[in-house]
């Protein structure tokens, strides 16, 4: 597509303004769209730069989009924006001075001027996000990450950035970038990326005056001989791979400037560069003049041995310093070490202290649980003394039963002995009135004898379990007392 819109707008022959049939499509009316944008597109176009062509590649994009452009405020990206449709424009610049220049200078209600910062990165606010130099930043990735942040959903990046080793065409860029590290950091936050370069493009028109309609452009390159010019800057158009596909947007693009803006251009940047140099050389010449007349002023009066004096206390001094600074540094590392020492120190205090808070959260709730049963058997207690009054009560009754029982049984086992030795003491006397009446037998002796024997068995035996019920009793008096 060859973009003409900048082309010199010349009403005779008017044929000259027409371009291709594409062009027509493509170029704004910019009557159609209010004085105010025509003056400010047409002061804007007074000095194109590189960002102009590309803000014209993407103009399908533009339409009725909420705009934010980050890059010089005075460089009139913004006016281009809105002659190409956008609703509105926000710019973005990390100069201050610049901001309140371009502020101040502003005529048009739909675009707004702001330093940079983090709070002009509120999330899904734009549309479009154009970075007219991502080589001048010192970080690009932060740059990025906030610019992704700012777009919606359906939004597209457009970032440029000056290429290394690139032709110095409208402009001399401030910084370079690589292309491989161009490709690394816009990839690294936008996966789906259409990459392009911009390329100076010096040609010569040639239309024929005697058409009514709008003529179809031939280009002939044979001049190039194979090879074209360095290339200027990167572009890559960064977003989701949806909106990328569905994007309407020529495969080259050829944006026509108007000659004499850009030779003035050229020619101001020239003049100023060479006033640079030629101040900067006026400078030193008079700093080497100076440099050169005070050897001869001074050589009359000066005194070498203070110098060497002053020189050898400088050089102590120096050495002096050396040492400060080799022990600072070593007190630095090993307040670095201490310092690590500490951290670890504070890592394991704060574990201790979580098993503290925890060994302290079981005694709370250990003490609780002693509490409770302290409260419980502080309730059992009066029930616990009077179960031991009955207790002792029942164990007093049920002893002095036994008690009576055994002195019963004793009394009854002593009835028994005491028969026993009267029967003994009776047989003893019957035995011996016989012996005396009846002469002795051989058989009756043996029969007495041995009817006597049984009784004093009998007897002994009654004696011995008397005598254990006796200490049966005593035991259990002695356990009631």
């Amino acid at each position: 597509m060859i973009d003409d819109s900048s082309a010199p707008q010349n009403p005779a022959p008017s044929q000259l303004t027409h371009g291709s049939p594409t062009v027509g499509q493509a170029a704004p009316d910019l009557a159609a769209r209010g004085q105010t944008v025509q003056a400010s597109f047409s002061e804007a176009l007074r000095s194109p730069s590189l960002i102009h062509a590309a803000i014209a590649h993407i103009e399908s994009a533009l339409e009725k989009s909420r705009v934010v452009f980050m890059g010089n405020a005075l460089d009139g990206a913004a006016e281009v924006v809105i002659a190409r449709g956008a609703r509105l424009c926000h710019v973005l610049d990390l100069d201050a001075r610049r901001v309140a220049t371009a502020a101040q200078r502003n005529g048009e209600r739909r675009i707004t001027y702001s330093q940079r910062s983090e709070a002009n990165f509120r999330d899904g606010a734009y549309d479009v996000a154009i970075i007219q130099d991502l080589a001048e930043e010192a970080v690009p990735a932060h740059l990025l990450d906030g610019l992704r942040r700012a777009l919606s959903n359906e939004g597209i990046a457009v970032v440029a950035a000056s290429a290394e080793h690139g032709a110095a065409f409208l402009g001399n860029p401030a910084a370079r970038m690589g292309y491989a590290d161009f490709v690394r950091s816009v990839r690294a936050v936008f996966p789906h990326a259409i990459i392009a370069a911009q390329t100076p493009f010096l040609a010569s028109a040639i239309v024929r005056l005697d058409l009514d309609e709008a003529p179809t452009p031939a280009l002939d390159n044979a001049f190039l001989e194979g090879e074209a010019d360095e290339v200027s800057q990167y572009l890559a158009i960064c977003g989701s791979s949806e909106v990328l596909r569905q994007l309407d947007l020529e495969e080259m693009s050829v944006v026509q400037f108007k000659a004499r803006s850009v030779l003035a251009r050229g020619q101001v940047e020239q003049e100023t560069l060479l006033n640079r140099a030629e101040r900067r050389a006026a400078a030193l010449e008079e700093a080497l003049e100076a440099e050169r007349n005070r050897p001869r002023a001074l050589a009359p009066v000066v005194d070498v041995e203070p110098l060497k004096e002053k020189l050898d206390t400088s050089e102590r001094e120096l050495e002096r310093v050396r040492r400060e600074r080799k022990w600072a540094d070593d007190r630095v590392r090993r307040l670095e070490r201490e310092l690590e020492e500490a951290l670890e120190a504070q890592q394991e205090l704060a574990k201790a202290q979580e098993r503290i808070a925890t060994l302290q959260g079981h005694l709370k709730d250990s003490e609780d649980e002693v509490d409770e049963l302290t409260d419980k058997l502080f309730k059992l207690e009066p029930e616990l003394g009077r179960l031991k009054a009955a207790l002792d009560a029942a164990q007093g009754a049920a002893s002095e039963r036994e008690v009576r029982e055994l002195e019963k049984k004793l009394a009854e086992r002593g009835h028994r002995v005491l028969e026993l030795e009267q029967q003994l003491t009776e047989l003893d006397v019957v035995l011996r009135a016989m012996r005396l009446e009846v002469p002795p037998s051989p058989a009756a002796p043996g029969n007495a004898e041995a009817k006597l024997l049984q009784l004093s068995t009998e007897l002994a035996a009654r004696e011995a379990e008397l005598q254990s019920l006796r200490w049966t009793l005593a035991a259990q008096v002695t356990s009631r007392s």
